[in-house]
């Protein structure tokens, strides 16, 4: 192998200089005048997977990592089988990733098996598989090569959670509680530890580990600004109010939403079926009048034109609390102002020939 190119590539890895080390190692792979050794074959290939990864081209990252499994002589099968796993779940080929994390274990010169049992961890979780899942993290919290066995502890409290084994799940984040780790790891382990503690019923526990992540969080915030907004947690019904006009500005339906899973997350908004949005909202005449007026005063504060959609959240007593008002809102297929659009009597293209209106206007 030609050493001088491979010094000059791993010096260009090293610099983040991920296309030309790329360029270099594959240079070096083609150089006819070095022959290569046994092993440096699967070493280059293994090299180019580690740019291509960083280039995010995981598909073509697989291709060079699996001509490294192909150099029997070459010596980090184990890690390469690791990072083949790695480069599949970035394409969420999840069953592919378990097969060669899985090898990668059983390689037994794999000086980091811990890494694989994470990736497989996670692969399973993704594949609803708890139990199969927090084996694969327990092993990475025992792996003695883990040198932060935190993250492995925190997952393996999550399939306990998902598996409702609450006090398994104390046990394994306060295991984690003992080592050193990052601000924003120990952020997430407390509030983790305070979900397990309500679900055990130790809610003076609970309590306390939640107020510990809120001021670990504030602690965390006025480190990189000197604002720091907390809200409280409000319980209720989601609805939106969308907004359309300028100066003379009016509010359409009441849209309550629905979701299908436990919160109003990502899924549930974006997925077709993740929420049922009920148009008019199941409220009473005045309430409705009141949270619409409250969503057009949001859209002339702002100084709003065209349309707005403003999401509240009805608590028990019935306050509505603005949430935000969102100045662009989405006209898919999913989305909320068509809806509520619709439910006025106005149809899509009705609906923009009305936002192209507003816009002449000003």
């Amino acid at each position: 192998m030609n050493n001088e190119l491979f010094d000059r590539a791993n010096e260009r890895y090293r610099l983040r200089d991920y296309r030309g080390a790329l360029l270099t190692f594959t240079e070096c792979l083609q150089d006819t005048t070095s022959p290569l050794a046994p092993g440096e074959m699967g070493l280059l290939y293994h090299q180019i997977g580690n740019c291509l990864v960083k280039l995010k081209n995981p598909r073509e990252a697989i291709q060079a990592y699996s001509q490294a499994t192909a150099d029997a002589a070459y010596g980090a099968m184990g890690t390469v089988e690791c990072n083949l796993g790695m480069a599949y779940a970035s394409l969420r080929d999840y069953q592919n990733a378990i097969r060669y994390f899985e090898q990668s274990v059983a390689d037994e010169a794999n000086p980091t098996p811990y890494k694989s049992y994470m990736g497989m961890g996670n692969a399973l979780m993704k594949l609803g598989k708890s139990a199969e899942a927090g084996v694969a993290f327990r092993e990475a919290a025992l792996d003695e090569a883990n040198p932060d066995p935190t993250k492995a502890l925190l997952n393996l409290g999550v399939c306990f959670m998902a598996l409702n084994r609450p006090a398994d799940a104390v046990a394994s984040y306060e295991s984690a509680m003992q080592f050193d780790m990052l601000s924003s790891t120990r952020n997430k382990l407390q509030a983790s530890l305070g979900q397990a503690y309500v679900a055990c019923g130790q809610m003076e526990k609970a309590v306390h580990a939640f107020e510990e992540a809120i001021a670990d969080a504030i602690e965390q915030v006025f480190k990189i600004d000197n604002l720091v907004i907390v809200e409280k947690f409000i319980e209720g019904m989601e609805i939106t109010v969308a907004v359309l006009g300028n100066e003379d500005a009016y509010a359409l339906p009441i849209i309550e939403i629905v979701p299908r899973g436990e919160f109003y997350d990502f899924d549930s908004k974006y997925a077709p079926g993740g929420s049922q949005h009920i148009c008019p909202a199941r409220l009473d005449e005045a309430l409705t009048k009141q949270i619409q007026a409250q969503a057009v005063a949001a859209h002339k504060a702002l100084d709003c034109t065209g349309v707005s959609r403003s999401d509240f959240i009805l608590d028990e007593d019935g306050v509505a609390w603005i949430l935000e008002t969102n100045t662009i809102p989405g006209m898919t297929a999913t989305s909320l102002l068509p809806d509520a659009a619709r439910a006025a009597g106005m149809d899509f293209p009705a609906l923009c020939t009305q936002l192209i209106a507003y816009a002449l206007e000003r």
